[in-house]
This record gives structure tokens, C-alpha cells and sequence, in this order.
């Protein structure tokens, strides 16, 4: 019998990565990324140390406007064999 979790998609190592280096190329705070897509600081911290490995879409979208990067192009990243 199947467990009532959903498995949700992991993102890749190669999102937390651009998701960080974006972020610092831009000389943005971890603070005022979490600011503008309505989330904490940690959580931001945490998708950038890959230990949130099944972010929101709805802050993936966030960050995908805030750091500038292509939503399509950032979902590639994300899930690279989808």
C-alpha cells in the first residue's frame, strides 16, 4: 500500500548553486531575497544549500523575478531530465 506523502520532485544541485550565485552576483542579502518573494531567510538559505530540495512554485516563480533569471530557463535547471 502506497504512503499518503506525495513525492514531490527534488530540484537539482545546479538550482541551489545558481539560485546562490545569482544572488551574490547581484549583491542581494539572503534577507532581502526572502523580503521580496514573501518568505523567511531561512528558507531562502536553505534552497541555496540544497537542504530544501522541493522549494514552492510560487517562490521559485518569486525568485526567478527577483534575481532576474528566465523562469523557463530556471526550471531547466532545476529539473534537468524533465
Amino acid at each position: 500500500m502506497k504512503s499518503n506523502q506525495s513525492s514531490a520532485r527534488e530540484v537539482s544541485p545546479e538550482f541551489a548553486n545558481l539560485i546562490k550565485q545569482r544572488r551574490e552576483d547581484l549583491g542581494y542579502t539572503i534577507e532581502r531575497v526572502a523580503l521580496a518573494v514573501h518568505s523567511s531567510d531561512g528558507y531562502i538559505s536553505r534552497i541555496e544549500n540544497h537542504k530544501r530540495r522541493n522549494p514552492n512554485v510560487g517562490i521559485v516563480y518569486g525568485l526567478s523575478q527577483v534575481l532576474e533569471i528566465d523562469l523557463e530557463y530556471l526550471l531547466k535547471v532545476a529539473f534537468p531530465k524533465e
